[in-house]
């Protein structure tokens, strides 16, 4: 009789400890999903909106849509877009235990802010220097200057970041 109830005993410990352990790595991929979503619908609404402003300033969509409707939007898109990417930095240095995924994502936003001020054409030393480094786009000052002369290589560079910044939250550990 001791030994049927030592053993149904272990066996609810067992079950107890197998569900927990699956609530736990549901409750993780939610967070990561969490992440990479916002960090997503976060980049691409400014990414986006600089590719429509760079089409409307050069011509590319035809008549209907000047720069003087345009600038306003990508002004205000870029404020919410800062905002919302401070706040995220805060969430991935909170939820994840290594520093990876939210330097990355600082990257990613770093080399946007660059590509915003190159699209309404004004970007200068300042802004560059202090976009520039491991700490902030992990570009150098010269490299970064000459990213900002070819706006395709600049988007790559923002998209590597961005993906990096994806792989590392994906397999970041969830801070407990």
């Amino acid at each position: 009789m001791t030994a049927a109830v030592l053993g149904t005993l272990i066996f609810g410990y067992l079950l107890a400890w197998i569900a927990r352990r699956q609530q736990r790595a549901q409750d993780d991929g939610t967070i990561r999903h969490d992440l990479v979503s916002q960090m997503t619908l976060t980049a691409n609404e400014l990414h986006f909106a600089i590719v429509h402003y760079i089409r409307v300033r050069d011509n590319r969509l035809g008549e209907g849509v000047t720069l003087k409707e345009m600038a306003p939007i990508l002004h205000e898109q870029y404020r919410k877009t800062r905002t919302t990417g401070f706040v995220l930095d805060g969430r991935l240095e909170a939820f994840l235990v290594s520093a990876a995924p939210r330097e990355h994502w600082h990257a990613a936003m770093d080399l946007l802010a660059v590509r915003y001020y190159a699209a309404i054409r004004q970007t200068s030393e300042n802004l560059l220097k202090s976009n520039a480094g491991p700490d902030h786009s992990g570009v150098s000052l010269e490299d970064l200057k000459k990213l900002v002369d070819d706006d395709s290589k600049l988007t790559a560079e923002f998209r590597h970041r961005l993906g990096r910044a994806y792989e590392e939250v994906l397999e970041s550990p969830i801070r407990r």
